[in-house]
């Protein structure tokens, strides 16, 4: 596997500080069925945050009406 480039540590929950490390690999050279969108925001305000959650699953239902969330 040829590495694209390094991330930080993150948290993976908006309501959950905790940090995770994590290994993202390109999807087509392992597919797992799963498949995680990561949002970046320009805010440390966790209500910023939670408040964007509704527009982000709108705009992915009007892509494709068949996503269940």
């Amino acid at each position: 596997m040829e590495i694209v480039g390094v991330v930080s540590k993150h948290r993976h929950d908006v309501q959950n500080e905790t940090t995770l490390q994590r290994l993202f690999v390109p999807l087509a050279q392992s597919y797992r069925g799963q498949t995680f969108l990561h949002v970046r925001l320009n805010t440390t305000d966790p209500r910023a945050v939670v408040a964007m959650i509704p527009a982000v699953r709108q705009m992915l239902r009007d892509i494709d009406p068949s996503c269940q969330f």
